[in-house]
């Protein structure tokens, strides 16, 4: 589970359930304390979760393990097809909930930072960055440094296979603006070191542009696989459970 997903969808585990899971203690949606009461819970489940939750049936949260990402950006400064796949980020335990609103169960808002995160998996990239040619496969590692991270989910009330009400997550943005970011390729170019190297040092001399570029399409990635993440947890449990006043 991600970081994002414990921020937002987290935040109705801290006020739901009467017997509270690892210690968690509820928070009365209306109440005048609800949000700095949320923004303490969910950092305390980003800690509890580091590890996983026999209890909640949650993976560890750090490292996350993606089993694909793609990236397909097909115009502008970087035209690449890029595809992880058994990726691990690393460093999620790193993030905190700095706000939370919850807009009657329609819209979740919420914001945080990331001290450090580590993309690492295998790669395959074609195609160009900023007019130079791009090509290779194997291990990649992107790092990220003082990441701010603003997320959403827009919510919809729909009748599960168990016959009761559940909430649905119909959408789920995320947009990350790191304040630094640096990027390693290995065997570019079928392994020809000087080129390889000469590419890697291009990116690193150019890592904020290339991000800006790639932002879009990363965070569309992102954020299908969080809806996905989202959903097989509100399944879970019953919307009446969860909106508690």
């Amino acid at each position: 589970m991600s970081s994002l997903t414990v921020f937002l969808v987290f935040s109705f585990a801290a006020g739901s359930w009467a017997a509270m899971p690892h210690g968690w203690q509820p928070c009365k949606l209306g109440s005048k304390e609800y949000e700095p009461c949320m923004v303490k819970e969910v950092n305390k489940a980003i800690q509890t979760l580091k590890g996983g939750s026999k209890t909640l049936a949650v993976n560890p949260l750090d490292p996350l393990r993606i089993l694909e990402l793609k990236i397909d950006q097909g115009s502008g400064p970087v035209s690449i097809k890029l595809e992880f796949k058994d990726t691990d980020i690393v460093g999620l335990s790193t993030c905190v909930l700095l706000t939370l609103k919850n807009k009657d169960w329609k819209r979740l808002e919420g914001d945080g930072h990331c001290k450090s995160l580590d993309v690492i998996g295998k790669y395959r990239i074609d195609g160009k960055i900023l007019a130079l040619p791009i090509k290779g496969e194997g291990d990649a590692k992107v790092h990220i440094d003082d990441a701010a991270i603003a997320a959403a989910i827009d919510i919809e009330e729909i009748t599960g296979k168990d016959g009761k009400k559940h909430f649905h997550a119909k959408t789920f943005t995320a947009d990350i603006t790191p304040t630094k970011q640096s990027y390693y390729f290995e065997n570019l170019f079928n392994g020809n070191k000087a080129l390889a190297d000469n590419m890697n040092t291009f990116l690193n001399e150019n890592g904020e542009q290339i991000f800006k570029e790639l932002k879009p399409a990363i965070s569309r990635a992102l954020s299908q696989a969080f809806t996905q993440i989202t959903n097989q947890i509100f399944y879970k449990i019953p919307s009446n459970e969860i909106n508690v006043k």
